[in-house]
């Protein structure tokens, strides 16, 4: 292999690099993630789906899942249309007292 061709090559190699680096990886990690997400989801938890729906999952299945909106009210969907688990924020164990805070005297 000569020189020329060498030259020749090296900036469409160094241009798909660039461009898996950039575009491709990213999105592969992302995909992945989602993919764990959607591994983890279990009846009970609450989610959001891709259109905004708020709901509880009642039951999972391979590709769908059950979501109650409202009381007795399901829908089954895919699983690609949940977009984010809500999770409700930790509750300490410690009860807290309004007061406490503004007592600077």
């Amino acid at each position: 292999m000569d020189t020329s061709t060498l030259t020749t090559f090296l900036p469409i190699i160094l241009i798909i690099g660039v461009f898996y680096l950039l575009v491709m990886r990213p999105q592969q990690k992302k995909r992945r993630a989602q993919q764990e997400k959607l591994s983890t989801v279990r009846p009970g938890d609450e989610i959001m789906t891709t259109a905004g729906v708020f709901g509880t999952v009642a039951s999972v299945g391979d590709d769908k899942f059950d979501l109650e909106i409202a009381p007795g009210v399901r829908v089954t969907m895919l699983k690609a249309a949940i977009s984010q688990i809500v999770t409700e924020p930790a509750v300490s164990s410690e009860p807290q007292d309004p007061s406490s805070t503004d007592s600077a005297s």
